[in-house]
């Protein structure tokens, strides 16, 4: 599963990352106004902050639906066209959010008594995402299905899973670095809160860091879609 994420992440760099970049333009635009108009109110600066933060979780949503829909569609042969691929992704956010929402409430209650139930329930509904996508059952099916499609398969599940996560944590600690190397103390402000004063990196530098970070988005949603393939494959030969 690994090796051929991967290698459908290498082979579809460029159109993904151009996918994403079209998908996420609103929230990069929002943080491009701010860095331009936002102005010196920490409170004003604040709101529109927590607005494009939003904007961006919402597209998120949007992309991860999009790349799953392509990704699947070149795995069985039948490539899906951009626009495909958005429609597709906006038509099938709300599934998204609603299978990442209740994983979320599954697994909070674990996560905070012990780490261990928290990553047993994360192997269980890995594929729920890729499942509410291309299946379309609703959230709560989502999830028993994603279940099934790993039961007796979890170890390699949890393996794959857990290495694109850290993958992506250490690609986007790299990229923030570089964007601070770069940057220098231009894309630092100080911003006061009820917990005293800290420094953060300003719109623009946060603008920069969600564009480059796509590339990195879509590698999670390329090995989940991977796995929900081989898992269902496997289980039912077929994936019609």
């Amino acid at each position: 599963m690994l090796a051929r994420t991967f290698r459908l992440w290498a082979t579809n760099f460029l159109a993904l990352s151009v996918l994403g970049a079209l998908i996420h333009s609103p929230a990069i635009a929002a943080w491009t106004l701010i860095a331009v108009i936002g102005g010196h109110d920490p409170e004003r600066r604040n709101i529109f902050s927590s607005v494009a933060n939003l904007l961006g979780l919402i597209l998120n949503l949007i992309l991860e639906g999009a790349v799953t829909y392509s990704v699947f569609g070149q795995i069985r042969g039948s490539p899906v066209p951009v626009g495909v691929a958005l429609r597709i992704g906006l038509s099938r956010a709300n599934a998204v959010l609603g299978a990442i929402l209740l994983v979320g409430l599954v697994m909070l209650p674990a996560c905070v008594c012990l780490i261990v139930p928290g990553l047993i329930l994360a192997t269980w509904y890995w594929v729920a995402v890729p499942v509410a996508v291309i299946e379309s059952p609703g959230s709560r099916a989502a999830l028993t299905r994603s279940k099934e499609l790993t039961q007796g398969d979890r170890w390699p599940v949890f393996a794959c899973m857990s290495y694109l996560g850290m993958m992506r944590l250490a690609g986007f600690a790299v990229i923030v670095a570089g964007v601070r190397a770069a940057g220098g103390p231009a894309v630092f402000e100080r911003v006061t809160g009820s917990r005293g004063a800290s420094m953060q990196l300003t719109p623009g530098a946060k603008g920069v860091v969600e564009l480059l970070t796509i590339p990195l988005l879509t590698l999670g949603v390329i090995g989940a879609t991977v796995a929900y393939h081989d898992l269902r494959f496997g289980k039912e030969g077929t994936t019609a």
